[in-house]
């Protein structure tokens, strides 16, 4: 069994008009961007794909989120 460890580091700022951001980067344990992963609030329509150094942004409702990072292969 495969077992992988992420960090998934993130920065809340509000945006006004109802809306906030969440932007970060998502890392494997040897602090290397993870490209292609999809990032979503639980519970909201908010996802987001990370970039090819791990980076992403995610626009979504002011308030508490739960992020969940899903990636194939």
């Amino acid at each position: 069994m495969l077992h992988r460890t992420w960090h998934l580091c993130f920065l809340a700022l509000s945006l006004g008009c109802g809306k906030m951001a969440i932007e970060g980067t998502l890392v494997d344990v040897q602090g290397e961007g993870i490209a292609g992963a999809m990032i979503t609030s639980v519970g909201t329509p908010c996802h987001a794909v990370t970039d090819e150094t791990g980076k992403y942004d995610l626009v979504c409702p002011p308030g508490s989120h739960q992020l969940v990072m899903s990636k194939q292969g």
